[in-house]
């Protein structure tokens, strides 16, 4: 594994075991919180829904990656069908994305 895209980085530990597991790899993150620096991981503080955000993500990575980590979560509002929905429009972009950024 030599580039990691992390999406809903904060706070943090997943990338964290990737630094530690694969030292040398490109790690690039991305949350909407702000999440503390992590030495050898690229954070951008931005909503993976923006429209330039997986632009930006590939911008930072350097190109295609070989692995997509996702612990993405929607705010919830605590009304369940609407929670339910806003999650799966993330899980749902966040496949897109892993199918456009992976290397084959």
């Amino acid at each position: 594994v030599t580039a990691v895209v992390d999406l809903g980085i904060a706070p943090g530990g997943w990338s964290q075991v990737v630094r530690r597991k694969a030292p040398g790899a490109a790690v690039v993150g991305i949350d909407l919180l702000p999440t503390d620096p992590i030495e050898g991981v690229e954070i951008l503080q931005l909503d993976f829904m923006a429209e330039d955000a997986p632009d930006r993500l590939r911008a930072a990575l350097g190109g295609s990656a070989d692995l997509v980590l996702s612990d993405m979560a929607a705010n919830t509002v605590g009304h369940q069908q609407t929670d339910h929905l806003r999650t799966m429009a993330l899980v749902e972009a966040g496949l897109a994305f892993a199918t456009e950024i992976l290397r084959p």
